[in-house]
């Protein structure tokens, strides 16, 4: 009785012990999680994993190309009714922002200063960049007011931080 008591918790553990083995080895093989980024975001952090970017623009160009798109630009112009005025004279905006209906870029703020082109983000290097977040065009009219259509990337850099 006894010696059959022993095999059969010796059987028992054996069995145990090959059941458990598999599970143990798949929680080593499971894939790590993948890190959920922000769309409207672009972090230090996430740049440094890329050391083949050099500068902010690469950045934004390689990882968040959407920041870099094109808006379309409307105006009430060209929805007048004014018969007797040309096509050519209602798709011009007399204020000398463009023709209705043209392709505007985003608006460069660095350090909360509004810069001229999207392309001076070429002049920072990402050592420079704590963080790259993108406004769209309502977000960043709301903020700033009209001509941001294409919304707004803002940078944020180590420069501002300096005293």
């Amino acid at each position: 009785m006894r010696k059959r008591y022993w095999t059969s918790l010796a059987l028992a553990s054996v069995i145990a012990a090959v059941l458990v083995a598999p599970v143990s080895a798949q929680e080593d093989s499971k894939p790590a999680q993948k890190v959920k980024r922000d769309k409207y975001v672009l972090t230090a952090e996430e740049i440094a994993e890329r050391p083949a970017i050099t500068n902010a623009y690469d950045a934004v160009r390689m990882l968040r190309p959407s920041f870099l798109k094109q808006a379309r630009k409307t105006s009430n112009l060209s929805q007048t009714s004014d018969p007797t005025m040309s096509t050519d004279a209602r798709s011009t905006d007399p204020y000398g922002r463009g023709a209705a209906g043209s392709y505007v870029g985003p608006v460069l703020y660095i350090d909360e200063m509004k810069h001229q082109s999207v392309d001076e983000l070429k002049d920072f290097r990402v050592a420079d960049v704590v963080e790259i977040r993108y406004l769209n065009g309502t977000e960043a009219t709301t903020r700033w007011g009209d001509g941001h259509e294409g919304g707004a990337i803002l940078l944020k850099t180590t420069r501002a931080r300096k005293p």
